[in-house]
Parts: C-alpha cells; sequence; structure tokens
C-alpha cells in the first residue's frame, strides 16, 4: 500500500538565521537524517518571534534543505516553544511540508495555562524525488491575539522509497469511554525490519482533567500486541490536540503484512469525543533500536535546578554494519533519532516549577554529542503536554568498542540548590535508532571538530536551515518565582 506523491517543483532557500545545527550527510543507497534547531536570542533581553493575531494564511516558522541522494520516504518532526506572556487557550493550527506537498494532516492546538510551554507534530511524505528536499514548518494563529515563539526545531529522516508507507485519516468524530480504535493502517514489513507510527488526536469534547490513556496496538498477532499506553488527560480548553509516536520491533523473522490500531479510552469512564486525524506506519531499517526498559520504574525529579535522569536505555555498542573501525577510522560519524514520552504527577495549581526535558547521548558513563531533543513545560500543565520528545543526536567519534545509552532528562529551572522536594513521573519511556552513516571520516578529519567542521571538509554535506519571517518582540522564556 505505497502512498504515491506527485513530482514537484523545488523552492530555494534565500538567507537563513542559523543558530545551531546538527546535519548528517551520506552518500547514495543509505538512509539519511538532519537536524535543524533555531532559537531566537537577546542576550539580557529575550527576544520571541511573533506571529500575528487572525493569521488567515499559512506562515513559515522553520525550514530545512538536505541533498538527498536517492528517492526517499521522509519522517519529520517538529517541535515550538512559546514564550511568556501567550494567552491561555489560544488556538494554532500546524502542519509539515515536504518538498511542497503536505506531509501531515493540520494538527489543531491551544495554549496551556502556563508557560513556558513546547507543542510537537510528526508527518511524513512517500516518494521524495532525489535532489534537494526542502522540509518546512508552518503555522495559522487563528486566535485574536499574537502568539510569542523563542525556539523551533525540526528532526528528519529520509529512508529509502523502497519501504512501506500506509496511513489512515478520521474525518468524523467518535464518542467513547473504553477502548475505542480511532484509526488503523496496515504496512508489509520485511523479516529484521522495525516500524515507526504517528498519529495525532483531535478532542473536541469530554470533561476537563479527566484522565486519558492513548495506545499503540499491533491486531496482528492472536491476541492483540499492545505496543505502548501513553497517560494524558482531556484538555481544559477545547477543541485541542495531541501527538505521538513510537518505534515499534515486530521481532518477526519472516516477512509479511501487519496492521496497526490507535486506540483512546477515559480511564474514568467518562464521555469524551475526539478523532485521529493522522495516524501513519513507515516500515525502516532495523539498524539498532534502543528502548528503555518498561520494567524499571521511572526516577522522580529533584527540584534543585539541576537535570535528573528520569529514564533510560540498556548501554549498546554501535552495529558492527557502521563499519566504521575496520576501514581504520577512530573517529566516524553516526546518528540517532530518538522519541520519548513522559507524565508527570498532577501538580497543585499555582505551581510556580517551569521544566525542561531533554534528551542526552552518554557515552561510557560520560555526556557525549548536542542533543536537539529539548521541550519546555511547566509542572502544572504538563499532564496536558502531549509529553513527547522527539530530536536526534550526531557527532564524530562512535567507536564499536565504547558503550552508548539514551536519557530521557528532567530540570526544574527555578530549583533551588539543595533543595529536597521531588516530582514523581510515574510513566516514561525513550526510544534511540542508531544510523550509521556510511560517510566515513579518519581521525585527522573529524578529530576534535564539530558537526559542522566535519561537514564543511566534506563535498557531500549539504545543508541549509532557516527561521520564521517574523518581527521580534521582548518576552521572556520564564519568570521564577
Amino acid at each position: 500500500m505505497k502512498t504515491s506523491q506527485p513530482s514537484i517543483p523545488r523552492p530555494l532557500l534565500c538567507g537563513a538565521t542559523v543558530l545551531l545545527l546538527l546535519l548528517l550527510p551520506t552518500v547514495a543507497a543509505a538512509d539519511q537524517a538532519m537536524n535543524c534547531i533555531v532559537n531566537n536570542t537577546g542576550g539580557a533581553n529575550p527576544l520571541a518571534w511573533v506571529l500575528p493575531a487572525n493569521s488567515s494564511s499559512w506562515v513559515d516558522l522553520a525550514s530545512m534543505t538536505l541533498t538527498a541522494h536517492e528517492d526517499s520516504d521522509v519522517l519529520v518532526s517538529a517541535m515550538v516553544g512559546f514564550a511568556e506572556d501567550n494567552v491561555p487557550g489560544s488556538k494554532i493550527v500546524y502542519r509539515l511540508l515536504v518538498d511542497g506537498s503536505v506531509a501531515s494532516r493540520a494538527l489543531v492546538r491551544r495554549m496551556p495555562p502556563n508557560f513556558p510551554h513546547s507543542q510537537m507534530t510528526v508527518g511524513y511524505l512517500s516518494n521524495v524525488p532525489a535532489g534537494d528536499v526542502v522540509t518546512k514548518l508552518q503555522a495559522k494563529n487563528l486566535s485574536s491575539n499574537d502568539i510569542y515563539f523563542f525556539n523551533f526545531n525540526l528532526s528528519a529522516i529520509y529512508l529509502d522509497d523502497a519501504n512501506d508507507t500506509d496511513e489512515s485519516f478520521s474525518a468524523s468524530d467518535t464518542s467513547f469511554t473504553g477502548w475505542t480504535t480511532l484509526g488503523t493502517t496496515s504496512v508489509f514489513v520485511p523479516a529484521g525490519d522495525i516500524v515507526y507510527l504517528g498519529a495525532t488526536t483531535r478532542i473536541s469534547a469530554g470533561t476537563a482533567g479527566s484522565d486519558l490513556e492513548l495506545r499503540f496496538v499491533d491486531t496482528t498477532p492472536n491476541p492483540d500486541k499492545v505496543i505502548y499506553t501513553y497517560d494524558n488527560a482531556t484538555p481544559d480548553v477545547m477543541t485541542d490536540g495531541m501527538m505521538l509516536a513510537r518505534f515499534y520491533d515486530p521481532d518477526t523473522v519472516s516477512a509479511g503484512t501487519r496492521t496497526f490500531a490507535f486506540q483512546v479510552r477515559n480511564v474514568s469512564g467518562l464521555s469524551t469525543t475526539a478523532r485521529s486525524p493522522f495516524f501513519f506506519a513507515q516500515v525502516m531499517p532495523k539498524y539498532q533500536l534502543w528502548t528503555s526498559d518498561p520494567t524499571v520504574a521511572p526516577q522522580s525529579v529533584t527540584l534543585d535546578g539541576a537535570y535528573h535522569m528520569v529514564v533510560k536505555t540498556q548501554e549498546e555498542s554501535p552495529a558492527a554494519a557502521s563499519r566504521g573501525d575496520s576501514l581504520g577510522n577512530n573517529s566516524y560519524r553516526s546518528y540517532t533519532f530518538d522519541v520519548a514520552s513522559f507524565t508527570p504527577e498532577a501538580v497543585a495549581s499555582g505551581s510556580e516549577e517551569p521544566l525542561r526535558w531533554r534528551l542526552q547521548l552518554v557515552k561510557d558513563g560520560s555526556d557525549v554529542g548536542f542533543d536537539n531533543g529539548i521541550v519546555w513545560g511547566h509542572a502544572e500543565n504538563d499532564l496536558q503536554l502531549g509529553n513527547s520528545v522527539s530530536g536526534g543526536c550526531g557527532f564524530c567519534g562512535w567507536k564499536s568498542t565504547s558503550d552508548y545509552r539514551m536519557e530521557l532528562r528532567a530540570q526544574d529551572i527555578c530549583g533551588q540548590s539543595g533543595s529536597s522536594a521531588t516530582i514523581d513521573i510515574p510513566s516514561a519511556s525513550v526510544q534511540a535508532v542508531f544510523i550509521p552513516n556510511f560517510l566515513w571520516f579518519s581521525t585527522s578529519q573529524c578529530g576534535g571538530l564539530n558537526w559542522k567542521q566535519c561537514c564543511n571538509q566534506s563535498a557531500n554535506c549539504t545543508y541549509d536551515c532557516q527561521g520564521p519571517n517574523l518581527s521580534s518582540e521582548q518576552h521572556d522564556r520564564f519568570t521564577c518565582p
């Protein structure tokens, strides 16, 4: 069930404000990955981009380009960060474009009651022709007040378009109490491959704050196999949406078609109305999939201003297929594409605990590289975040003799050193797919250099990253009590 997309003209990128960019270039017949991070900085005077009120046309928030060396299926996720002074309940709509074609159904979101805050969306596009591929995050402001952003992030994987892809779309609402299927999708999975599942929801009615559970299910086995269950809550202001993503290893030794379901229920048994505007499955090579142990409980976060590990993957060594050491290169480049979810405990109204969540790669016990999976939240409203992080990490120096793991960490930004107060995290998960890079660099090329310096030494490395063409105003990211 391959989704066919027409070939379309490629827009040109002119000018860019690039504050940080991580990119993995590759050569033909290899998968590729790319990150684009754009921050609005003002030193002592924090700045935020302004999306004007009542924006009836789509506005580019962030864009990136990469030269794809083969026809590809493109997976993309995006994140925005909201500054203070935003109006709770404001309505914003997101969509993703790849090569000029829509890669996601429109996702409607509402502003939470407190800031800072991050929101995410996810999408894909099949059969993207080789060449310069432009990925964009766009938005409309459907509120009567301006909306203020301080950062954007785009992450993408470019996969061989021979992989299977399928999606479902629900145009009508469904009322439910118990487990209800909002969408199904089927793909052909070759032996040894994995599946990336992405979904969005649109909740239009229900009791605000009532507990929800959402899950991905593999319906091919008998009985069905629950892949993962997410905790969430009915939003305060409706209509509002959520975004979820998960890597899944069917662990099958034979190829075959597998059918997946996206389901939801109200834990309290209260009537809720929702739809899934977008549910898709993308098959991809397994490479190495790192997943946190679901039997190990997440650790609580001490509110002392430091980062604390919440959950982590098992330690792994890079796959021998990356072949870096076999070529005599002690320093070679690879990439991880990461997803995580988390649900903090409910915190009493009036809490003044701005939180920052991040993904961090650890090598032989020490932090390495830079991971762009950072989201902002607030203890009082994190239960209704959608609670997902997605990003990527790439750097020179992967070695098959070293052990690596991915950690999901959290920080109380305003915490006081020495504080013993904590926030419990009832559920959390982190995953990372290790993607070997088939463009190797010797120690003399990469030793001691950052990603951009390494990239500049390769003829195969081409990239661009842009922020929005919007005016800026002074707005704090957060204020500590």
